[in-house]
């Protein structure tokens, strides 16, 4: 399957009021829908995000030694 949000992410012109943006989920991840607006303005932590990755990595990784070692 292709990610059109990968092959073509930028959806305006430079020299244009942007119009539209790829929309993104809850996690930040692209859904392959343009909306036909502009994005709203707003700030996103990084710091924060890496941190909720990493602990969702960490709950995966014990669930998963966790089953490993009930067999």
């Amino acid at each position: 399957m292709t990610n059109l949000f990968f092959e073509k992410p930028i959806l305006n012109s430079p020299y244009a009021y942007p119009s539209r943006h790829w929309e993104l989920d809850k996690n930040g991840q692209p859904t392959q829908q343009i909306i036909e607006r502009r994005r709203r303005a707003e700030f996103t932590d990084v710091w924060q995000m890496q941190d909720d990755f990493a602990e969702r990595v960490q709950e995966a990784f014990d669930k998963m030694i966790e089953q490993a070692t009930n067999h």
